[in-house]
């Protein structure tokens, strides 16, 4: 990647941005003109992709009709990288990483002069903010910085919680279907509960199941040791 990242409020804005930066690349006339500049256009993207993509192209006035999945390899012109993932950075911190340089700087400029004077005793190339809608935002390094100087280890686990009468039984996909609808009854415990906070999802032909993110440092053996015991207590029964 060639281009300066900059940093983002969470991944669907650096999605959206990415969108954005494609468009420009191949009609640049949009940004003057509008849709007026612009055939029908069709935006295909990675069967994998976060559900943010197929959002960014209902804002660009793409339509989520004309957003088509499809398989593809791991090659790209742009990374979205979330440190509020998996290196406990607060909410919300998410950066964009493009291979063209000035991509994004020709995408978005507006050439603010109160902001952006290009007449300043140091390198303007700096000042990263009229690179993107949200200028305001250069702070927002700051605690991605602090996290990096902490060095944190964090995990991301995904699981099944299985109760007592389906322990002893052969793992199969009835199984997995039962243990979809387990993973959601429990969860409404934990809730009502009030002691316990873990999301949970499904994924192409696997059902619900637990994925706890660990992204506090301050997180103790014994926490986790309460959260196994606690699910246990819960969901025993179900």
């Amino acid at each position: 990647m060639n281009d300066v990242p900059t940093v983002r409020a969470g991944g669907s804005v650096s999605n959206l941005y990415a969108v954005m930066a494609a468009r420009h690349k191949k009609f640049p006339d949009y940004k003057t003109l509008g849709l007026k500049a612009l055939p029908q256009l069709v935006m295909y993207t990675s069967e994998d992709s976060h559900y943010s993509v197929k959002g960014a192209g209902a804002a660009i006035g793409l339509g989520t009709d004309n957003v088509v999945s499809i398989p593809v390899d791991s090659r790209s012109d742009s990374v979205t990288w979330n440190p509020h993932k998996l290196m406990g950075t607060h909410l919300q911190c998410s950066t964009i990483h493009l291979k063209e340089d000035g991509l994004l700087l020709s995408c978005n400029q507006m050439c603010a002069e109160y902001l952006f004077q290009q007449d300043k005793h140091y390198d303007v190339s700096y000042d990263t903010g009229d690179k993107v809608p949200q200028c305001g935002r250069h702070n927002d390094i700051f605690k991605l910085w602090l996290m990096w100087r902490a060095k944190p280890e964090l995990v991301n686990v995904c699981f099944w919680y299985i109760p007592e009468r389906l322990r002893n039984t052969p793992h199969s996909k009835q199984k997995e279907q039962q243990l979809g609808v387990v993973t959601a009854q429990l969860k409404a415990r934990m809730m009502n509960t009030g002691t316990l906070m873990i999301t949970y999802q499904p994924i192409w032909d696997k059902p619900n199941f637990f994925r706890n993110i660990v992204s506090n440092a301050g997180v103790r053996p014994e926490d986790i040791d309460f959260l196994v015991q606690e699910m246990d207590r819960l969901g025993h029964d179900l």
